[in-house]
C-alpha cells in the first residue's frame, strides 16, 4: 500500500503496540512482517512501539497498517481477521488498564442489560482514545446505540468502497461480550470516513443475538 500523508494527529503508543500484538496473534509473526512491510513500515518489523501513552504514533501509520490488511488477504478474509484482532485488542487492553470496570461485583450483575452496554461503549471509548482527545459520542436511537468517532485513525487518510473498520467492531463486539457475561451483538458499521462520511459511525442493538 502506497504511505498515506502524515495527519498530525496521534494514537498513543501502547495501544498501538497492542494493536499490532494483536494482529500478530491473528496472522502470527511472519504475517505481521509481511504487513508492516506491505504497509512500508518495516521500521516496526521486531520494533514495535513502546509500551508507554506518549501520543507519537501517527493516524496515518495505523490507517496504512490496517488498509494493507485488505492488499494481503482480500476485503472478505480481511474483514474476519480485523475482527478477531479488534477483541484480542480489547482484551489486552482490558488487562492494560487494570479492569477499571468489576463486572463480577453483584451490584454490577444485577444492572440491566443496557445499562451494562453503555458501560461497555464508555470503556471502549476510554481504551480507543486514551491520550488522545478523541472522545467518541455516544448516542441512542430507538432500539440502538449509534457509537460515533470523529477522528477515525483505522481509516484515516484511506478510501473505501464501504465502511471497513472492523478492528474498532471488534473492540465494540469484546466490551459487550464481556460486560454482559458472554452475549453476543450484531454490531455494525454503517458510515465511515473513508467513505466521505464526517464521522464513523456503528450500530450497536440493545439485544444480543438470539
Amino acid at each position: 500500500m502506497e504511505p498515506l500523508p502524515k495527519s498530525g494527529l496521534y494514537y498513543p503508543n501502547n495501544l498501538a503496540r497492542i494493536t499490532l500484538i494483536a494482529l500478530e496473534n491473528v496472522v502470527g509473526t511472519n504475517g505481521v512482517n509481511a504487513l508492516l512491510n506491505l504497509a512500508n513500515k518495516r521500521e516496526y518489523i521486531g520494533n514495535f512501539p513502546p509500551d508507554n501513552m506518549e501520543a507519537e504514533f501517527d493516524f496515518a501509520d495505523l490507517s496504512c497498517i490496517i488498509g494493507s490488511l485488505d492488499d494481503m488477504y482480500g476485503a472478505r478474509g480481511s474483514r474476519a481477521l480485523a475482527l478477531r484482532a479488534g477483541i484480542a485488542t480489547f482484551d489486552v487492553a482490558l488487562k492494560n488498564i487494570g479492569e477499571a470496570v468489576d463486572v463480577n461485583d453483584e451490584g454490577f450483575i444485577a444492572l440491566p442489560d443496557v445499562e451494562k452496554i453503555r458501560v461497555g461503549l464508555s470503556l471502549v471509548g476510554i481504551t480507543f482514545s486514551q491520550s488522545t482527545k478523541n472522545i467518541p459520542a455516544i448516542r441512542e436511537e430507538g432500539d440502538n446505540f449509534i457509537y460515533s468517532v470523529a477522528y477515525c485513525p483505522i481509516c484515516w487518510g484511506r478510501k473505501t468502497e464501504e465502511p471497513s473498520c472492523h478492528i474498532l467492531t471488534g473492540l465494540l463486539k469484546g466490551a459487550l461480550k464481556w460486560v454482559t457475561h458472554g452475549s453476543d451483538y450484531n454490531v455494525s458499521q454503517v458510515t465511515a470516513h473513508s467513505c466521505g462520511a464526517e464521522t464513523c459511525d456503528f450500530v450497536v442493538p440493545k439485544t444480543p443475538i438470539r
